[in-house]
């Protein structure tokens, strides 16, 4: 009887540290009220603004991006925000944010960008650093990730090959990137993206990195480009609640779904 009590309590402490475990590491969450916050940088004093007059699903602020109405024959960005005081030595990262598109709002004709990552370290003497971007194509209708290396191989797009996506103008989606780096010299890096908690986008083939380096800072940096074209009116993108942890968020106000490496329960024998 004793020993199957000392089993039993050797078994809720078990329990209480998966659940433990089981729990989201959370580096930084931004609720958007204001843009004191420790560890954001922004490109401007004015630009990206805080707003608060926008219907937020967290609700108090939201961080505004704007184009003003015109013809451009390049890229234009709406803003940065930069958040550059993530631990040393990262190699996996979810990223969580509400995000909104006005309505009206031009599509660029070759992408609209949203969000960046970059490397920790430059990757050789006169060069950039190896970076990642997430963007809106075809009006709507197709996700995209794209890789930027500045060796081989290079840029690279991947697209949603999970769900199909409409995004809607004036509506919020819940969006996480899940990025864990590949081992150099490898094309094996994992990406899992989710609108609204479904699974849209799901590739074990990417190349985050060529050299021996980690994560190094995250961006809320949309540009509207790949190319020029026309705006016909102010337009604006809205950033609410944003999260980076090293494990799954979930959309705010229900469970996270499609999880591809959930905890494992210990398995205990009751026998004498």
């Amino acid at each position: 009887m004793m020993k199957r009590l000392s089993v039993f309590l050797s078994f809720i402490a078990a329990m209480c540290v998966w659940a433990g475990n089981a729990q989201a590491v959370v580096l930084e969450t931004n609720e958007w009220s204001s843009r004191t916050q420790v560890g954001w940088d922004y490109n401007t004093p004015t630009v990206p603004s805080i707003e608060n007059a926008t219907n937020t699903p967290a609700g108090g602020g939201a961080l505004r991006m704007q184009w003003a109405a015109g013809s451009y024959v390049t890229s234009v960005g709406g803003g940065r925000a930069e958040y550059s005081q993530l631990p040393a030595g990262l190699t996996e990262i979810y990223i969580g944010h509400w995000v909104k598109w006005s309505s009206p709002f031009d599509w660029n004709p070759v992408g609209t960008k949203i969000d960046y990552m970059t490397m920790r370290d430059i990757v050789g003497p006169g060069l950039g650093r190896d970076n990642f971007l997430t963007m809106i194509q075809n009006n709507g209708t197709t996700f995209t990730f794209t890789q930027q290396l500045w060796q081989a191989p290079g840029t690279q797009n991947r697209y949603n090959n999970r769900s199909n996506v409409n995004i809607q103008k004036g509506q919020w989606y819940w969006l996480e990137i899940h990025a864990r780096l590949n081992a150099v010299g490898s094309s094996n890096g994992f990406l899992e993206i989710w609108l609204d908690d479904v699974l849209i986008m799901q590739h074990s083939d990417v190349t985050y990195r060529t050299t021996n380096t980690t994560i190094g800072n995250f961006q809320h940096s949309p540009e509207w480009g790949g190319g020029g074209g026309t705006i016909n009116q102010a337009q604006y993108i809205w950033f609410d609640h944003t999260v980076l942890s090293t494990t799954r968020i979930g959309r705010p106000g229900s469970m996270p779904s499609g999880d591809t490496t959930a905890p494992r329960s210990p398995v205990l024998n009751f026998a004498n």
